[in-house]
């Protein structure tokens, strides 16, 4: 058994894939506020993980998965900070409750992406592949798309009362 809180700092996983899953004989308690999970791997999910805070950074150069098995889970932020390289979402489908952030690389779409928050797409063109897949922005929250990018489907699911949902 294992557990892992997170307030702050930086969680780097240099050497091997992070996995979270619990089995029949181990099980991973988390409490993750705030702070930054970084890794030159795959990020793969098979249980329950809802972070509260926090960021899930890729780098390094190279092709890394997301995969994020268990439906009911999401990540808060997203980092994209590759030199180059791809972070392919190897699920069906990936929420992030808070905000995308692509400095570097490329993010590959899975078929559904949900982003809670804000998007922002610092590297250009290359920076989103969206292939023919859904970008869902969804939440009670004000979103934005902070740079131009280009979405094969979007869908705005948004309850914010303003005119503002998203920008």
């Amino acid at each position: 058994n294992a557990t892992l809180n997170l307030s702050g700092g930086v969680l780097d996983i240099t050497d091997v894939p992070i996995r979270i899953h619990n089995s029949s004989s181990y099980n991973l308690t988390t409490n993750i506020t705030d702070g930054t999970i970084r890794t030159p791997k795959s990020f793969s999910v098979y249980d329950a993980f809802n972070p509260v805070g926090g960021t899930l950074e890729f780098y390094g150069s190279g092709t890394n998965n997301l995969l994020m098995s268990d439906q009911g889970s999401a990540l808060y932020d997203l980092h994209v900070n590759k030199p180059s390289g791809l972070v392919s979402c190897t699920s069906q489908s990936v929420k992030i409750s808070n905000d995308v952030i692509i400095d570097g690389g490329t993010l590959g779409s899975p078929d559904t992406l949900y982003v809670g928050g804000h998007w922002t797409n610092n590297a250009g063109t290359y920076g989103f592949y969206e292939y023919t897949d859904v970008v869902c922005f969804y939440g009670p929250g004000s979103g934005d798309i902070n740079n131009e990018e280009t979405f094969y489907n979007l869908v705005i699911d948004k309850s914010y009362a303003s005119y503002d949902g998203l920008e």
